[in-house]
């Protein structure tokens, strides 16, 4: 796991976190607070990143300015843009591309190998079928 400057990863539930084998943590500034959050090996966080209690899969890269909240599932090979928000419940399958400015409602399902456009909203318990360009 790849850590940028100003990343905070937060979450108020019960339990420890876990990382990936062989994690390394550089250019942590400010304090960093772990608790339930689940991280892959080979996760790549940008800055200003805040991830509540979730789960993020292998292999993952997260662009600056990224919010996701609690019970969100994130697949791996999964690329999230800049200035992303991810609401609480939503759940991403591997190999999902998440443009910069995208917006992913609480409790949406986004199958494998979506893309969402840049500034695209999913609304909240939207099901999105794998393979498909949500513009």
């Amino acid at each position: 796991m790849v850590v940028s400057t100003l990343c905070t990863l937060f979450a108020l539930g019960a339990g420890g976190a876990t990382t990936g084998h062989a994690a390394s943590i550089i250019q942590i500034d400010g304090s960093l607070i772990v608790l339930g959050v689940r991280i892959g090996n080979g996760v790549t966080l940008g800055d200003n990143v805040k991830i509540g209690d979730a789960t993020v899969g292998d292999d993952v890269t997260i662009g600056d300015d990224v919010t996701i909240g609690d019970d969100v599932k994130i697949g791996k090979d999964t690329l999230i843009g800049d200035d992303v928000t991810i609401e609480d419940g939503a759940q991403i399958g591997n190999g999902v591309t998440l443009g910069d400015g995208a917006t992913i409602g609480a409790r949406a399902v986004l199958g494998k190998k979506v893309t969402v456009a840049p500034g695209a909203i999913v609304a909240k318990g939207s099901v999105i079928p794998k393979g498909t360009f949500v513009p």
